[in-house]
This record gives C-alpha cells, sequence and structure tokens, in this order.
C-alpha cells in the first residue's frame, strides 16, 4: 500500500518542467539575436557576433530519412543557452546551443533546469516503439560549456516523470511494460548526487536488466 501512496504522490507532484515558448513570442522577445531569413532557416547570432545556421533539409521528402527540421522552443537566460527542436522521420533529438560560443550539445529531450540553474534534466521514455532514446541524462553547466554528468539509456522502465526535488536530487517515475499482459505499472524512483560528484540511484539493480 505504501509503494502505491509514493506513486501517487509523485504523479500529483508539480515538476519544474519549462512552459515551452512558440517561435513567435521567442522572436519577439529575443530578435535581435535569433531570426529565420525564409521559412526552413533558423539563424542565432552568439555574442561575440557569429552567425550559426540551422537549415531544414530533405526539401518536401517529409518521410525520407535524410529529412531533418529545426525549431527554437526555448532560451534558459541563466545559462545563455538555447533550445532547439529537431526531428524528422521517426526520430526527434533537441539540440542545446551555447548563445556564448556557438558549441551545439545533443540531448534527449528538451531541458529542465534545476533550482539553481547549474545543471539540466532530460528524459525521454520510449519503451514499446524504440524510435528514440529511453532513459535520462543530468548535464551540468562548466565554464567553458556543458558537460554530461550523467546519462543511462539502456535502463529497463522508461521514466514516465521525473523532476529536480532539490539542485541534488531527481525523483522519478519509472514505467514498465509487460509484454505479454499488454499493462504499465509504476514505481518511484531517485537519482541523488553523491559527495565525489557522481549520480547515484536508490536502487542501482533496478537500472539493469535482469541477466
Amino acid at each position: 500500500m505504501r509503494r502505491y501512496v509514493l506513486i501517487a504522490a509523485l504523479l500529483s507532484m508539480v515538476f519544474s518542467a519549462a512552459a515551452w515558448m512558440s517561435e513567435e513570442t521567442i522572436f519577439s522577445r529575443y530578435g535581435d539575436t535569433v531570426y529565420r531569413p525564409d521559412s526552413t532557416t533558423l539563424c542565432i547570432i552568439t555574442s561575440p557576433g557569429d552567425t550559426l545556421v540551422f537549415r531544414d533539409s530533405g526539401d518536401d521528402m517529409a518521410f525520407a530519412e535524410e529529412y531533418a527540421s529545426y525549431r527554437i522552443i526555448d532560451y534558459l537566460e541563466d545559462m545563455e543557452l538555447w533550445v532547439l527542436e529537431a526531428g524528422g522521420y521517426e526520430w526527434v533529438d533537441w539540440r542545446l546551443v551555447n548563445g556564448v560560443t556557438g558549441a551545439v550539445d545533443t540531448a534527449i529531450s528538451a531541458p529542465v533546469p534545476s533550482p539553481d540553474n547549474t545543471r539540466l534534466l532530460c528524459y525521454k521514455e520510449d519503451l514499446t516503439a524504440g524510435f528514440i532514446p529511453n532513459g535520462i541524462q543530468i548535464w551540468r553547466a562548466g565554464s567553458d560549456g556543458l558537460i554530461l554528468e550523467f546519462e543511462d539509456v539502456s535502463v529497463p522502465w522508461g521514466p514516465s516523470e521525473a523532476g529536480w526535488e532539490d539542485d541534488s536530487t531527481v525523483t522519478i517515475v519509472k514505467m514498465s511494460f509487460d509484454w505479454d499482459t499488454g499493462e504499465y505499472t509504476y514505481e518511484p524512483g531517485r537519482l541523488e548526487l553523491g559527495p565525489d560528484g557522481s549520480w547515484v540511484p536508490d536502487d542501482p539493480d533496478d537500472w539493469m536488466y535482469p541477466d
């Protein structure tokens, strides 16, 4: 019974996820640094004045593997980080673009900043289709850019929800799928930042497929 109470509490938790902005809102707010010269091209101007160009590829071949389309969904001012969603036929990822250096990192989801804005949480669930990575990333803002501090995209469950409990604790709802019954089950999980700077799960065995 206690397990289900914990799960209910997790599911009702207000996670610290951001509300993504429309491109029109972003352009109106940051139009001197981000714009579209045409419908298939997105440009970002870094603080030193360099222009980064993200151009859709594949023309109108929306179902070709080489097709890619970019749209901007957020700007994290405290980190000077642009968030782009890149997608094509049966794939999607997110580009984290440094507004100073122009460096681009690829994440498995749109990021959720920690309360102190020093880290980013990315999580994605794709248990059944398997088109995109299924798991969790934690990025840390370093002096020269983002550092991938934790990544596990081989877990036997899918993170249906995740969020920051505090600056050093991530709370997760672990969703499992039974292929025999077609039923989903949910369990609570946690990641905590240890004194040595590594992220430690509350139940390490549950993060591995059984032998």
